[in-house]
């Protein structure tokens, strides 16, 4: 035996050894009783069991060994009283394994530690009923365990079952035992209650047949086998409502949409009958030259305003992809945006007044990463939206895979256990039970501020889609969906039998419902046989004018944000390195310049706060900046405390955010882009480690970033800072992969910028703040440009003029111009590796300018550019990039429009490559070294 002393003793296996031996020494191995015997009596005395034995027989005395013993404490009961406790465990711990929640009857595996006569000593009737249920702390009915006994099961064993005791904190544990065994959230519905739930019921199963009958074949995605999701919603908008919430944000995939659209969000039927139709108006849209390619039915989002007893809540369905769980971080993002007061200085987050609620797969919830991430930011300051609201529509398939080939683990919901989260299980065909497990969801979200998920246990009665056959694949399954009673019949059939209801109600009941959703057919159909138009209220709305945007700020007060950004309270103190680099900023708003791209930054955000605009900035690393030259945040050298001076602006009248980021980049960028949809006015930037790790997101920039315009109306003044460039770090931390935003850019659904210059960020910052037409930026931000002084600038640059999309070569006058016989054109960083390579003092006629906006490409700019320079024989575009990446494929076009016809355009940079760039920092030189050269055209 490797534990040698009593004290060392700690696993739980031990413990109930210890137990045991506490009520019968001689009951356990002799090795371990000689161990125990070594138990100091502090030890004993503090050991519940011997603390319950004491309770139930007052006048046990201490039979020697450390062991309670006394003619009213027989060993056999002392066991039970272990064993007993035992099985109060096992409920609570693995009840779930034994309850009843497949609608479709299969059995469920149970467990051995549930039979009582399985636990030793044998607990019989006799003994359960000498053990008063007080001593056992369990809050289910009954005075001995005989009595409690058959509740626990019934609680826990069920139609509803829960996955608590993973959970690290031992008050909400104690909470959630209570909450459960009570029974306080699973009280009977009154008459009226059952009546109204059995409404909604039909009205959510006549929906989909209606759709099914008048429209054979067409995708509905029904909702059938996971009806009583509706009511649920229902029931979470109620209690979040009466919690103080105005807003409420749901995200869902596509399975159920149309149903939560029209019973949850409030779009009348006819809206959604159109689409079936064929006319687009569901939030649709037309032929529109800045998008307007639309979206199927069910991807659309939503808005919409419901009464509740506890006053007006606006519901807003997200709109989302067919990539099921990608919307789960947007919805995240939108709902801390409307929890969130962005009036003042002082921004104040309340999360009880908006409530997420998230709606998953079976399948997808384990299966994508996407979900990890996202349950991952609950608890993050910078991303917590107070609690969010997990139901997984447990449909026990996927698309036709079954759960066993799916996952891993034994239900869908075990991810969410790592992240201490409750669970608690509900059998979709009591829709009462549903209805219980919502409320108790609820209650655990207002106590503890936390997410809690919901397993609705049902299935799908039809195929992935309506022109599906899942027999094929399943046959076993849909004999029995087949032969199986809808939710609704069974609950109808419970209320009739129990005098609630007559069944010329709910047949009347039926008939309403299929007639409502008729008449308005009706009346559609005859609005598109009269040639009716969209109404004003579904025409698209207007984007906003092209105006000229004001970005210079006045110097005296950019002299002034850059005093209060170097200012800290009294007695704080700063590292001693980055004290001198602050300092520094004192020195560059003056005469000398310098400015560089952290102190532009920081002016650009500043003027923002005092203009009203609310500013968020988040990232990894973010607060100091990958590259150790931001700094918004400080740290106290000698204490720790931290300080952002941005937040303590007195001239500002709109919040500053900064926050690090998780590591990860599909939920943080999907949060930020929820974010800046439900906060317009707002300038919300996320910024990559490096800029090479947008791959991670890449859903996120193609599915709602690039696309949300076109297809859902949808756009946001996101900005994506991603540091590019290539400087010898190997291929991984290079490229920002350009090309492919550059591919994506169309109809003017993004900006994409790679400047030079500080001050070009500056104003590039402020235009996108103000910009009456809010498009994501995509800004390519340096890392060897952050320090490097020729790509600094002056006050004056930031206090005068606006963004340049082209900057011409500022060596050459108006003479030198008409002299060049090459003009280089290039972007971003590898303009000053040319400029600054040794060949360039030798280059006669060669100019060298920047195309510093790369999408839209700044036609007017670039003509202006080339009528300076009427003798250029050839027109050379340099970049770093492999010729298959980088901006060449998407600007050449463009670039052979503008030239007259005698005019060579050159492409000079790497080669095609599979990878960005060079691994070795020799071979990275040798290549750089090249691409200057062939610019300059010293070969």
């Amino acid at each position: 035996m490797p534990v040698k002393r009593f004290e060392d003793l700690n696993s739980g296996f031990v413990q109930e050894l210890f137990a045991q031996y506490l009520a019968s020494p001689e009951a356990v191995d002799p090795a371990w009783r000689a161990l125990f015997d070594q138990a100091p009596e502090d030890l004993v005395e503090a050991n519940p069991l011997v603390q319950r034995i004491r309770e139930l027989y007052p006048g046990a005395a201490d039979g020697g060994n450390g062991a309670p013993a006394a003619a009213e404490a027989p060993p056999m009961l002392l066991g039970a009283v272990a064993a007993a406790m035992a099985l109060v465990k096992a409920h609570r711990m693995h009840g779930h394994l034994a309850a009843r929640l497949d609608p479709l009857g299969s059995e469920p595996v149970g467990d051995p530690a549930l039979e009582p006569e399985r636990l030793e000593p044998r607990l019989t009737e006799d003994l359960m009923r000498q053990i008063p249920a007080k001593v056992l702390r369990v809050h289910v009915p009954g005075e001995t365990l005989a009595e409690a006994l058959p509740h626990l099961r019934e609680t826990y064993c069920g139609t509803m079952a829960y996955e608590i005791e993973h959970i690290s904190n031992h008050e909400e544990r104690v909470w959630l035992r209570t909450a459960i065994e009570s029974g306080r959230f699973r009280k009977p519905l009154s008459q009226e209650e059952k009546k109204a739930l059995l409404r909604r019921l039909t009205e959510v199963e006549g929906m989909e047949r209606y759709l099914r009958r008048a429209f054979l074949g067409q995708k509905q995605f029904s909702i059938e086998g996971v009806d009583v999701m509706v009511p649920m919603l229902d029931q979470a908008l109620e209690l979040a409502s009466a919690d103080g919430a105005r807003e409420v944000v749901i995200g869902m995939a596509h399975r159920g949409r149309l149903n939560v659209l029209a019973h949850i969000v409030g779009r009348p039927y006819d809206v959604i009958l159109r689409e079936f139709e064929g006319e687009r108006v569901l939030e649709a849209v037309g032929a529109d030259p800045e998008g307007g390619s639309g979206d199927v039915k069910y991807h659309l989002g939503a808005l919409g305003v419901r009464k509740t007893e506890s006053g007006d809540t606006r519901i807003t369905l997200a709109s989302n992809p067919s990539h099921l769980e990608y919307v789960d971080p947007v919805v995240e993002g939108e709902t801390r945006a409307c929890q969130t007061n962005h009036g003042t200085r002082e921004w104040t987050h309340d999360p009880r007044s908006a409530l997420a609620v998230l709606i998953h797969g079976d399948a997808a919830f384990p299966g994508q990463g996407v979900v990890a991430e996202t349950l991952n930011l609950q608890s993050l300051p910078g991303y917590s939206t107070g609690g969010t609201l997990h139901i997984i529509a447990n449909n026990q398939i996927g698309f036709t895979t079954d759960p066993d080939e799916g996952r891993s683990t034994r239900y869908s919901s075990d991810l969410a256990k790592g992240f201490d989260n409750p669970i608690v299980h509900v059998n979709a065909d009591d829709a009462e039970a549903a209805i219980a497990s919502v409320r108790l969801a609820m209650a655990f979200r207002d106590r503890f501020r936390k997410d809690v998920v919901v397993d609705l246990v049902g299935y799908r009665r039809f195929g992935h889609n309506e022109g599906d056959e899942p027999a094929y694949t399943q046959p076993l399954m849909y004999k029995k969906i087949e032969e199986h009673p809808t939710v609704r019949e069974q609950y109808a059939a419970a209320l009739v039998q129990g005098g609630v209801v007559q069944q010329a109600d709910v047949d009347e009941l039926v008939e309403s419902v299929q007639q409502a959703i008729k008449d308005a057919h009706e009346v559609l159909k005859q609005a598109i046989a009269a040639g009716s138009g969209r109404s004003e209220e579904e025409k698209r709305p207007g984007r906003g004018s092209d105006a000229p945007i004001e970005t210079a700020a006045p110097a005296e007060l950019l002299v002034d944000l850059n005093d209060r950004l170097l200012q800290v309270p009294q007695g704080f103190t700063i590292h001693p390195k980055l004290e001198k680099q602050l300092d520094r900023r004192k020195e560059t708003i003056g005469e000398e310049g310098g400015i560089d791209w952290a102190q532009a930054e920081g002016l650009a955000f500043a003027s923002l706060l005092v203009e009203g605009v609310p500013v968020r900035l988040t990232g990894q690393d973010t607060e100091r900046g990958t590259f150790s030259h931001r700094h918004l945040v400080l740290h106290d050298y000698e204490t720790g405390e931290k300080y952002a001076p941005m937040e303590h602006l007195p001239s500002a009248s709109a919040p500053f955010q900064v926050y690090n980021s998780p590591l990860s980049e599909m939920a943080a960028l999907g949060f930020e882009y929820g974010y800046s949809v439900a906060c317009p006015r707002a300038l919300v930037l996320w910024e990559a480690q490096f800029g090479d790790f947008i791959n991670s997101a890449q859903v996120i920039v193609d599915q709602f970033i690039v696309s949300g315009l076109s297809k859902w109306q949808e756009s946001s003044r996101l900005a994506l800072l991603l540091p590019h460039g290539y400087e010898g770090n190997g291929p991984e931390h290079s490229s920002a992969r350009l090309e492919r935003f550059m591919q994506l850019a169309a109809q003017e659904n993004i900006r994409i910028v790679n400047c030079s210059t500080a001050a070009q960020y500056f104003h590039v910052i402020r235009r996108q703040a103000l910009h009456p037409k809010p498009r994501p930026l995509i800004l390519l931000t340096p890392k060897g440009l952050l320090r490097l002084k020729e790509s600094s600038s002056h006050l004056n640059d930031l206090a005068k003029g606006s963004f340049r999309p082209i900057l011409d070569d500022p060596t050459l006058d108006e003479e030198g111009r008409r002299r060049a016989g090459r003009l280089v054109l290039c972007s971003g960083k590898v303009y000053y590796d040319i400029v600054g390579h040794e060949a360039r003092k030798r280059a006669e006629g060669v100019s060298v300018a920047r195309l510093e906006q790369l999408y839209p490409f700044p036609v007017a700019a670039y003509d202006e550019l080339l009528s300076r320079y009427p003798n250029i024989t050839e027109l050379v575009w340099a970049q770093e990039e492999p010729q298959n990446m980088g901006a060449w494929r998407a600007v050449r076009h463009r670039l052979e429009e503008g030239l007259p016809a005698e005019v060579e355009l050159r492409y000079v940079g790497r080669p095609w490559r599979a990878s960005p760039s060079e691994g070795y920092p020799t071979a990275h030189l040798i290549e750089q070294d090249r691409i200057a050269r062939e610019a300059l055209g010293a070969y």
